[in-house]
């Protein structure tokens, strides 16, 4: 290796240790000198003309003119790092040239630790050799075709375009993450369904017969999410076409589908060696009924929110694994719904060994948001809720990724109302941690202004709301698989309905409110919504839950939501279709070009009663899975009453903000949204979406 460049290279390692400002990364550079060592060993390096991946740190924030002159000089500017930094690929000629310059904080080398996801502990003399699966991004393909060929077939289970997943020794996961290209790497983790499990003692007793006439129309969750007065203004999700990813749907061909799924156009085999997407579990079919079945059955008591939409599956689960085979590139799940049409994506799944953390899944969900903007996916929040601390109070922190995505809307379970059928038993008689009062006593569907005890409760790690909104979730009332041997759920109605509960059940009840959002914006207010202005108008309209079904009783007695919305049990509320559908005195804001960094975009808003709501919401460019920090881009909300009062929140953590102010003067309210940070935006813009109301 040259001098000069031994030099250049001790210097940018001193300044790792050294520099004033940070790179947010997850896991810390412990021992400078092993990674200088470890690029010495490359003589490759001594080549002005290799490129290689670097991360570069501003001074201050990175201006669009900036990234241009890096584009210019050949240098690609790949995934941003906070603070101020971004990973590129670039000549190492240049790179020299680059870390002399005046605006420039440092320029490190992109090392092997800050590609490794937290998910898989220290490596020791005991398990190095252990086998584990692993699922890798590089930033290019032809990086991912190189490194297949150095894993051996029998290892290997998915490559394709910048994703791999392999089972390899945590020695191997060290080499991986020495190679060239490599953008992070993570454990591969079986998917769980976002469904409620019970033990056999505790398995529901259906205290129902199976006639319809006995039901008393509140099974199917959609009265208390105020259905009936969306239907009523002839709202059906008629026009729309929702995608359930999911276990299957039930026989798995459209032609002999029963009456509930003539509404179904498409289906897609990916469970792993089935020949058809039948529902072989039973959840598929379960929480796809909840989406958009018609009511061909019983009289039209159990049926979708979104009855009229169509209704295309994806199903996953393989017979022969008994479990879901999620593709481990996302896109391969979204794409082909977004090419037949659909604009929402339900997902009652998720990864419970990822809790509360921005993953690889997290990344891919926000970076197909991101690049399809009209694209809504939602996914279940967990069903992970419990008082392990046993303060009668259910623990924060267990969402499980991908619903830890900031662009995703993520669903938790609030309580159903049904007195009869299904789970009637007392909490604290189904799990050891829900045996301290108030939450022992209490039954899981006998009041629809508390939550599940079992939904995931919020923030996610970095401090981020989540769940977005809650739906009813438990004791739902939904359609069976007619596949022979097909699971029960939480118990059988009749042949043609189950009962079962969990955040999976909550979730397809949002996504038909969705299409009935969506052919309320596009038919009756001539607006082409963008995802986010469907998110934001349904977390402004959902109904406010705090405190919760205890009451204001405080903390030290298990108050369940301890503070006003948004907060990380309910989200925003719970989805209200009555109040998402009657928008004649709101403004809505669909900003498709949107703000610049260190610009501002105003609008005015009359008042008659002297309160106002206004959540500005954004689909967020994706977050680098390894960085304490997932928000990239940062706008901020702020309102000047007529008072002239400005009332303001500068969040740093959420690509959200709501403001509500009440008891001041009726007249205009004067709102900006203003672009605070913009390192990652589109030609240097952030789009958005603003909701403002009464």
């Amino acid at each position: 290796m040259k001098k000069s460049l031994i030099i250049l290279m001790m210097s940018l390692m001193l300044d790792v240790a050294l520099a004033g400002k940070v790179l947010r990364f997850s896991r810390k550079i412990e021992d400078p000198a092993r990674v200088f060592s470890l690029q010495e060993e490359d003589s490759n390096l001594a080549q002005k003309r290799v490129r290689r991946y670097f991360v570069v740190q501003f001074k201050n924030m990175a201006t669009e003119e900036l990234k241009k002159e890096l584009n210019a000089s050949g240098i690609e500017i790949l995934q941003y790092i906070p603070d101020d930094a971004f990973i590129v690929f670039g000549e190492l000629g240049t790179i020299e040239e680059l870390s002399a310059g005046p605006e420039i904080e440092k320029v490190v080398p992109f090392v092997p630790s800050w590609k490794i996801g937290s998910g898989f502990g220290p490596m020791s003399v005991f398990n190095r050799s252990e086998s584990i699966p692993i699922v890798l991004k590089t930033f290019h393909t032809d990086e991912l075709d190189r490194l297949v060929e150095s894993i051996p077939t029998h290892s290997l289970e998915y490559a394709s375009g910048h994703y791999l997943v392999a089972n390899v020794s945590h020695e191997q996961v060290l080499q991986l993450a020495n190679a060239e290209g490599v953008h992070w790497i993570q454990p591969y983790h079986t998917m769980s369904l976002a469904v409620e499990s019970f033990t056999p003692m505790d398995q529901p007793v259906n205290e129902n017969k199976g006639l319809c006439e006995e039901l008393s129309g509140m099974e199917s969750g959609t009265q208390i999410m105020n259905f009936e007065s969306a239907w009523a203004k002839d709202l059906t999700g008629r026009g729309q076409t929702v995608t359930v990813a999911d276990t299957g749907l039930d026989l798995g061909k459209v032609s002999d589908l029963p009456l509930d799924f003539r509404n179904v156009t498409k289906g897609f085999i990916f469970g792993f060696m089935n020949s058809d997407w039948g529902d072989r579990n039973g959840h598929g079919t379960h929480v796809s009924g909840s989406v958009a079945a018609n009511g061909s059955f019983c009289d039209g008591k159990l049926k979708g929110g979104a009855f009229e939409a169509n209704l295309m599956m994806e199903g996953m689960f393989s017979e022969m694994r008994q479990s879901l085979t999620v593709p481990a590139k996302f896109s391969d799940l979204f794409e082909p719904a977004f090419s037949e049409g659909s604009r929402i994506h339900t997902n009652s799944w998720g990864d419970n060994f990822s809790v509360g953390i921005y993953d690889g899944g997290s990344f891919q969900v926000d970076q197909f948001m991101w690049e399809h903007p009209d694209f809504l996916i939602l996914f279940a929040a967990g069903n992970l809720g419990l008082d392990v601390d046993g303060d009668g109070r259910i623990d924060p922190g267990s969402v499980t990724s991908p619903g830890t995505a900031k662009n995703a809307l993520t669903v938790g379970a609030s309580e159903n109302l049904v007195l009869r059928g299904g789970s009637q038993r007392k909490l604290g008689q189904i799990k050891d941690k829900w045996r301290v009062e108030p939450i022992a006593s209490d039954t899981i569907s006998n009041n629809p202004d508390g939550i599940a005890a079992f939904s995931s409760r919020g923030p996610t790690n970095d401090g981020r709301t989540k769940p977005d909104v809650v739906a009813p979730g438990t004791n739902i009332l939904s359609n069976a698989s007619h596949m022979p041997d097909a699971g029960t759920l939480w118990g059988r109605f009749n042949e043609d309905f189950n009962y079962s509960g969990g955040t999976s059940m909550s979730t397809p009840l949002v996504a038909g409110g969705a299409a009935i959002l969506r052919q309320y914006l596009i038919e009756f207010l001539k607006i082409e919504p963008s995802a986010a202005l469907i998110k934001a108008i349904l977390m402004i309209t959902a109904t406010e839950m705090y405190p919760g079904q205890f009451g204001e009783v405080g903390a030290a007695k298990g108050q369940e939501i301890l503070t006003a919305r948004p907060n990380g049990v309910e989200g925003y509320g719970r989805a209200n279709m009555a109040s998402a559908t009657d928008l004649t005195d709101f403004k809505l804001i669909d900003e498709r070009l949107g703000v610049q960094q260190g610009g501002e975009l105003s609008y005015d808003f009359e008042s008659k009663s002297g309160s106002l709501k206004a959540l500005l919401l954004y689909t967020d460019a994706p977050a680098d899975p390894n960085v304490e920090l997932s928000l990239v881009n940062d706008l901020d909300l702020q309102v000047r009453d007529p008072s002239g009062q400005v009332h303001k929140l500068e969040d740093r953590i959420n690509n959200g903000e709501l403001i509500e102010i009440n008891d001041r003067p009726a007249g205009i309210y004067h709102i900006v949204v203003k672009g605070i940070k913009i390192p990652q935006g589109k030609e240097g813009f952030q789009p958005f979406a603003l909701v403002v109301s009464e």
